[in-house]
């Protein structure tokens, strides 16, 4: 059974409206749940979890992606797509916070939760004016994965500080997790300007360690919204597998469910902490009646806007 059966909507227009915003739940034991907040501004997995968030479980696809023994995958995707969020997810699941996911369809598998030292870099906040400010960027990025890690990091040079980190790690705890979100955000400033050479050559030095420590990986993921499959940044990378056009990655009516989106709210979607919609068209069906008995004889704190003419609710099946 879901979560939650039932929305409370705070803000009213109709008096009495919230009543017809409590459903039943399915099992028959006549129950009422309330359906859990929706936010936009909370994309780390464990904060979601943690704070009580509604979650679209999309674990089972994620689980898929962690079968091999050893995967390096690359996933360019437009912003507001939840990059970050499956970043963090995968985080967690490195980590071996099997607790965050109790209820979702991972916890059902036989995922292993085993621990892993997780290089988590945010290049979001790596956008720089000069190549310089950017490399000082990356080894302060470097040194706060160090840190958290409880490693200590010698090199001077980007790059070199990098591979020390990953060959640290691999020394102390065996192999690594690399995720990388927004690889593209420090050279999307620089885009036809002269600028973006001297850029580009940093980055290039700095992910090209992605490629030369991969026997000391467990997984690696870099996201970002394009792919610059013209310059020189990917010419170290070409071994990562591109999910960017792949079925796991794409919502296509002709995959199986194992291989659908990622991203797709789809019909087989599963839920944790929302209606599913045969409840949503239930909740449709007692908005129309409450608004017709409501308009019929309206009250003084009716709104106008309340009683003006809309659609008859549809449903439909899940597509």
């Amino acid at each position: 059974m879901p979560i939650t059966v039932g929305y409370r909507r705070e803000n009213k227009d109709w008096d009495g409206l919230d009543l017809c915003l409590h459903l039943r739940g399915g099992d028959g034991d006549g129950t009422v749940r309330t359906m859990k907040p929706i936010t936009t501004s909370v994309y780390t997995f464990s904060k979601l979890i943690e704070g009580g968030f509604l979650y679209v479980d999309k674990t089972s696809e994620i689980h898929a992606l962690l079968q091999p023994a050893f995967a390096q995958y690359f996933l360019a995707r437009p912003r507001r797509f939840g990059k970050s969020l499956l970043i963090s997810t995968l985080k967690a699941i490195f980590q071996g916070r099997r607790d965050l996911f109790e209820g979702l369809s991972i916890a059902s598998t036989d995922y292993e939760w085993k621990p892993y030292p997780v290089i988590h870099l945010d290049m979001g906040s790596t956008a720089a004016q000069t190549a310089e400010e950017l490399a000082g960027k990356l080894i302060y990025a470097l040194d706060r994965n160090a840190i958290a890690l409880g490693v200590s990091l010698q090199q001077a040079h980007f790059a070199d500080r990098f591979l020390e980190l990953v060959n640290t790690l691999t020394a102390r705890d065996g192999r690594v997790v690399i995720l990388v979100d927004e690889y593209d955000k420090p050279l999307l400033g620089h885009l036809g300007q002269p600028s973006s050479k001297p850029i580009q050559s940093v980055l290039k030095q700095f992910y090209s360690v992605i490629k030369t420590t991969e026997d000391s990986q467990r997984f690696a993921l870099i996201t970002g919204v394009s792919k610059f499959t013209k310059v020189s940044i990917f010419s170290d990378l070409n071994n990562l597998t591109d999910l960017t056009m792949d079925a796991r990655s794409r919502w296509s009516a002709s995959n199986s469910r194992a291989r659908r989106a990622i991203w797709a709210h789809t019909g087989s979607s599963r839920w944790t902490g929302v209606t599913p919609r045969p409840r949503f068209a239930r909740l449709a069906s007692c908005m129309s009646r409450r608004r017709k008995k409501l308009c019929a004889a309206p009250s003084a704190r009716t709104s106008p806007a309340a009683c003006r003419p809309w659609a008859s609710p549809q449903t439909s099946s899940p597509t």
